[in-house]
């Protein structure tokens, strides 16, 4: 059933509907143990909602669900989004999503703290911006940060005079 689920994905992220053999194997009711629905989207749109839905399925019934913990090693909160307290059916499940996505894995951006899929894997150590927040919050964010870095300083060396 994964396969298939992959064999459509890869075809609708090319615009195509994919194989009726696969839409006859992937679907929430053959997942459940029922017979195969025969089912078949007339259109892109409807198909990557459809698999979206069964990939979603696939990942709840395998107890798959995001965690938040704090990381006492980087000092902030961060979200578990995996097997935590899952099985390995929806190991399989969060792999799924993350190739029928073709994404690495989710971040959260550092101005709006919204999650969003990277176009690639975000440097734990640095910050990072969804698309929407994109330059400008990170512009902002490195004055903000050079500005303090200059109040410590000036703080630290009163001898120091500005002119």
């Amino acid at each position: 059933m994964a396969f298939s689920i992959l064999n459509i994905a890869a075809e609708l992220n090319q615009d195509r509907l994919g194989e009726d053999d696969d839409w006859l194997i992937a679907t929430v009711g053959y997942m459940h143990g029922g017979a195969p629905l025969g089912y078949r989207p007339t259109d892109p749109s409807h198909g990557r909602y459809l698999i979206g839905t069964l990939v979603t399925d696939w990942m709840g019934i395998g107890g798959v669900t995001p965690v938040l913990c704090w990381s006492e090693e980087r000092s902030q909160w961060e979200m578990v989004f995996g097997p935590v307290h899952g099985s390995p059916f929806g190991a399989i499940g969060l792999a799924l999503m993350m190739a029928v996505s073709e994404k690495d894995g989710l971040a959260i951006c550092s101005n709006c703290h919204k999650s969003y899929l990277p176009t690639r894997r975000p440097n734990p150590r640095r910050r990072n911006y969804c698309p929407t927040c994109g330059k400008l919050a990170a512009w902002r964010d490195a004055a903000r940060a050079a500005r303090a870095k200059r109040r410590v300083v000036d703080i630290e060396s009163p001898a120091r005079k500005r002119h």
